[in-house]
């Protein structure tokens, strides 16, 4: 049965349900979803690779909790943070 969807899913739309390419898809799709519920991490860019995720963006929380929320969630095996420059003067 899993092979048939697998062939199926294939056929129809072009893809392969098996590419670690959509797992890491999703895996930062739920980090992004997560991270979308405060206001203050909503606008961080999320990138994830064989389950290690990286958050990119100005941090206005503590990184230390960013990481956390990130971490929690299933699939998630490691953490980085990038800080981008603000773009306010300062």
């Amino acid at each position: 049965m899993d092979r048939d969807r697998r062939q199926r899913t294939r056929r129809l739309y072009g893809v392969d349900w098996g590419d670690r390419f959509l797992y890491d898809l999703a895996l930062a799709s739920r980090v992004r979803a997560e991270l979308a519920l405060n206001p203050f991490t909503s606008s961080l860019e999320v990138e994830a690779s064989a389950g290690a995720v990286t958050l990119k963006g100005s941090f206005f929380e503590e990184v230390e909790d960013v990481q956390r929320v990130a971490a929690s969630i299933p699939g998630v095996t490691g953490v980085t943070t990038q800080e981008l420059a603000s773009s306010e003067p300062g």
